[in-house]
């Protein structure tokens, strides 16, 4: 079998050790085999580099060609070759990536080093065969860039230069992931570490499942008018003292991401202007818990969300400067929010990026802001197996999960003492 092919295979195996881990140790054994592994896992690319390198010489010599106009010589020489009958050179190399990459997942049958003079010989045959074929290709060119760019490239020079550009990102980043992917499979390694150390697990289900029954629950999964998407979703367990008594805290864990669609004016290169469709991406980060204490209320930092019930204000200027309070009850609203709450709440702004405190009717609290909730990263890799397994080892703290724990904690026991003295 292709070498290519076993690495594949192998590094898939080590993936599929890493999603089925449930325990630090798991992980640590699949930091052990990667140390101790006896078949290949380092890919062997020198012609799709080759390729790569290729693209990129004809990117940089278009683009001087097509956009800065070079008027030497030697120039219409080589663009005619490079323009002109990249409607031979070109198909060859892009269907070449293309069937490498089935050819190592196993869909087709040809390596890449008798891919080549294949597709250049059928080329061949194409071009003596069908004289058309350089008009098709040129028109499906012009089509390619005009459909993209929603009819802003309408030259089909330009069109190529679009898909030349795009050929050659996509060669780089996918050949990058392939060297890299110790890096892209540390972080992962790292990441689930992290949440075993803190009593936190992924929620193995459908995304769009979980993040339909939250949109049900909370406003704040409802921001924005375009995609959105859970990204994360965790649940933990939280262990707190509360006057000498162990307390423990359910609660999970989101990354949130939605899209803003939105429409401004630009120019249109002829002295007038045209509307241009934007779509801006944000990122909330929170957790979510039991709050039997409050019901409706909701404490408005990012200012982007549809919260029900009447405005309310506290005595503070600079806590209703910050935040936005809507409550079905401003009574409710008023004993919630007392002196050490507000500055707790103001506390903890001082500490994220424009914080959200929403209380369903349902007696569930979602904390959310837009600041990372874990930004720790690994300091060793798979490069080096020996240290990267005692940093596995190690505990890892998420600072910032602890942070939010401890605001939501402050808040149940103030509520908690004064439900307990109001009964």
């Amino acid at each position: 079998m292709h070498q290519n092919r076993l690495v594949t295979e192998n590094i898939a195996k080590l993936r599929q050790d890493v999603k089925a881990a449930t325990t630090q140790d798991h992980l640590l054994a699949v930091i052990k085999d990667v140390e101790q592994h006896v078949g290949p896992l380092d890919y062997k690319d020198p012609i799709m580099h080759g390729l790569k390198w290729f693209l990129i010489a004809a990117n940089v010599l278009g683009f001087l060609f097509i956009f800065l106009r070079v008027g030497y010589e030697w120039a219409d020489f080589v663009a005619i070759y490079l323009i002109d009958w990249s409607s031979v050179w070109l198909p060859i190399v892009s269907l070449a990536l293309l069937f490498n990459y089935g050819y190592e997942k196993g869909w087709y049958p040809i390596a890449l080093k008798f891919n080549l003079p294949l597709l250049a010989g059928v080329m061949a045959s194409v071009v003596f065969f069908f004289p058309v074929w350089n008009e098709g290709y040129w028109a499906f060119m012009y089509g390619f860039g005009y459909v993209l760019s929603m009819g802003d490239i309408d030259e089909r020079q330009f069109s190529f230069m679009l898909w030349l550009t795009i050929t050659s990102c996509a060669v780089w980043f996918w050949l990058d992931s392939r060297a890299n992917w110790r890096k892209h499979l540390s972080e992962r390694i790292f990441y689930l570490d992290a949440l075993f150390d803190n009593q936190l697990k992924e929620i193995d289900e459908d995304p769009a499942v979980s993040l339909a029954y939250l949109q049900d629950q909370f406003k704040e999964f409802n921001l924005g008018n375009g995609a959105r998407d859970l990204l994360s979703f965790c649940e933990g367990e939280h262990q707190w003292q509360d006057q000498g008594k162990e307390q423990n805290l359910h609660y999970y864990l989101f990354n949130f991401e939605f899209t803003e669609k939105k429409t401004k004016m630009v120019s249109d290169g002829k002295g007038g202007y045209k509307s241009k469709n934007e779509d801006v991406i944000h990122n909330r980060y929170g957790i979510i818990l039991d709050f039997p204490y409050q019901s409706e209320l909701s404490i408005d930092g990012y200012k982007k969300g549809k919260y029900e019930g009447e405005e309310y204000e506290t005595e503070s200027n600079a806590f209703n400067k910050l935040f936005d309070t809507k409550s079905i009850d401003p009574i409710s609203a008023a004993l919630f929010l007392k002196p050490a709450v507000i500055a707790s709440i103001m506390q903890f702004e001082k500490k994220c990026i424009s914080p959200t405190i929403e209380v369903n009717c349902h007696g569930r609290i979602c904390i959310s802001s837009s600041s990372k909730l874990i930004v720790e990263k690994p300091k060793q890799s798979l490069l080096n197996p020996a240290t990267f397994y005692k940093e596995i080892a190690k505990n890892t703290e998420l600072v910032r999960v602890k942070r939010i724990l401890g605001f939501a904690t402050d808040l149940v026991r103030y509520n908690d003492n004064n439900f307990k003295s109001d009964s």
